[in-house]
């Protein structure tokens, strides 16, 4: 699977914090996952209250923990509902099912649940529960007092192969580093990875294609810790900015004169050589190599599958109002 098929993670404010166990053994979350899956698939007629009461029968389990269970599995869009309450399998989740690719319902999770591939991350040093529950609080700024939200993360990458414990067993110890196995660090580079920026400015509040790197004009060496796995640069965003002003480059939308002081100095930035294509660190020129862009832009720019030029996304932008 390419990730790309999956969207761009969530805003780190719009994805969940919590996430739920399943009811089998923390290495047979997948598995437990799949009959779940197929049991949606199955059936014509299924509520959630219905497969909550399935789930329950089948491993023993009280109905607020599978409740909560189905719960998350809608949150993580593992599972879908549609309008008349019934439960339907997304076509992501069927592929899965056919090619037996843990990292689509991991990229899923990761979508819509923070903490996912940004522990992925963390591990690309050996950690343990407890470090990683530090890097949580710390980093991240979750208010978890006990390792619960760590261990069930860790347990569904486990049962996806992603991680495994040092020590070479299936279990996990509080005290027993955790590193990746080569999926995992696969899967890594695929995954746009997100830094929550916490503060009272703006710019805390940016996109995750907006996350930037506090490096001198410096760009392109790969960082799995950063947006795109590369790092952005925020002395070279605001000399891009003092230069060519807050408008949008394609559709010169700008933000302060159409929502008043609120929209006052907002705007994101656009590398217009794809990192992944550059590789290796290089100077950046940040009056020429950034532009400044609306987020809408910004958006299409990076749909396809090959990024556009900032001249491609005019041509579309000016046709399309010619046309109009």
């Amino acid at each position: 699977m390419k990730t790309s098929d999956i969207s761009t993670p969530l805003r780190w404010d719009q994805r969940y914090k919590s996430i739920s166990r399943m009811p089998d053994p923390n290495t047979e979350f997948l598995d437990m996952l799949k009959k779940t899956c197929i049991k949606v698939d199955n059936s014509e007629q299924l509520s959630p209250e219905e497969l909550a009461d399935w789930m329950k029968e089948g491993a023993q389990r009280n109905s607020q923990f599978t409740s909560d269970c189905v719960k998350f599995l809608l949150r993580a869009r593992l599972i879908e509902q549609e309008n008349n309450g019934i439960l339907r399998l997304p076509e992501l989740m069927s592929r899965w099912i056919e090619t037996k690719d843990n990292n689509i319902p991991i990229a899923l999770i990761h979508r819509h649940i923070r903490f996912i591939g940004e522990m992925l991350a963390e591990l690309k040093e050996p950690k343990t529960v407890i470090d990683l529950l530090n890097v949580a609080v710390k980093k991240y700024k979750f208010d978890w007092g006990q390792n619960q939200q760590v261990k069930r993360r860790c347990s569904w990458l486990m049962s996806a192969g992603l991680i495994m414990p040092e020590d070479g067993s299936n279990r996990m110890r509080n005290s027993t580093p955790l590193r990746l196995t080569p999926s995992g660090s696969d899967l890594l580079h695929q995954l746009d990875i997100y830094i929550p920026r916490f503060g009272g400015d703006a710019s805390s509040n940016l996109l995750p294609e907006e996350v930037e790197a506090p490096e001198q004009y410096k760009e392109g060496a790969t960082r799995t810790v950063t947006i795109n796995a590369y790092e952005r640069n925020v002395d070279a965003r605001k000399q891009c900015i003092r230069h060519h002003g807050y408008k949008c480059s394609v559709c010169s939308f700008d933000f302060e004169s159409t929502y008043g002081p609120i929209g006052k100095n907002y705007i994101h930035v656009h590398h217009r050589v794809p990192l992944a294509e550059i590789g290796t660190e290089y100077e950046i020129n940040p009056l020429e190599d950034l532009v400044p862009i609306c987020p809408n832009c910004h958006a299409m720019i990076h749909k396809t599958r090959d990024t556009l030029t900032i001249e491609q996304l005019k041509q579309c932008f000016t046709g399309i109002n010619r046309n109009s």
